[in-house]
């Protein structure tokens, strides 16, 4: 067993700044979950109430400590059909076995731009999602893709098989920034809802001279929808 604490998945990266999500973000926090500008395409916007005890969990578990075996040799990872998410880890469970939500500042003015979610979908440490809302009025500056290109890059340095994303196929932001970061995707369907996974391997990322590009070794030879 290891037991790590969050320092390599934080810190600086370029113009800003992660860190874990504390009790002053509170506001912060809220007010994303509750803006429905915000949320049109991830799902229905809180109300205060229900805002304020997503915080609270939300908090919880960040302030877990992480204790976990060491991921499975590659190769030994789940693949895909085409067509369905048969795998994918949320077609068997209904909440990651840990979940972060990790701040993003700007490093010269410690402005809260981003709020990044780190899921924890497997016992073993090698499946993660990731995903990031980022307020109305600093959308379309970089930030989401920039929080995201950090926090990929080092969870598959760290030893994870397989970094998953999500959005609905009507997210044209979400399923660009997935392809900027080198995802694969394809449309899928669970419990009759259809959206689009995004799924970057580790199989060859850091084996070649190009790490940050990532390779997909999830989905079968088909070519992606």
């Amino acid at each position: 067993m290891t037991t790590a604490d969050w320092t390599w998945l934080l810190g600086e990266a370029g113009r800003l700044r992660l860190r874990l999500m504390e009790e002053r973000d509170r506001s912060f926090y809220c007010a994303l979950y509750s803006d429905h500008l915000v949320m049109r395409l991830v799902g229905p916007p809180l109300s205060d109430a229900a805002a304020r005890m997503s915080f609270d969990s939300a908090l919880r578990a960040c302030e877990r400590k992480l204790v976990l075996p060491r991921p499975k040799p590659l190769g030994e990872g789940p693949v895909l059909d085409r067509g369905e998410a048969s795998d994918v880890p949320w077609h068997s469970r209904t909440a990651p076995y840990h979940g972060l939500r990790v701040v993003a500042e700007l490093a010269e003015t410690d402005e809260i731009v981003a709020l990044c979610g780190v899921d924890r979908w497997d016992e073993n440490g090698a499946d993660w999602e990731l995903g990031a809302l980022v307020p109305a009025p600093l959308q379309q500056r970089g930030y989401a893709l920039e929080s995201l290109r950090a926090l990929a890059d080092r969870l598959l340095f760290r030893g994870a098989h397989r970094i998953l994303m999500r959005c609905s196929p009507e997210n044209e932001a979400g399923r660009g920034v997935a392809q900027r970061l080198g995802f694969l995707g394809k449309e899928v369907a669970i419990a009759g809802t259809r959206f689009m996974l995004w799924v970057r391997g580790a199989r060859e990322c850091y084996g070649s001279a190009h790490p940050e590009r990532g390779v997909n070794f999830s989905f079968d030879h088909g070519e992606s929808r």
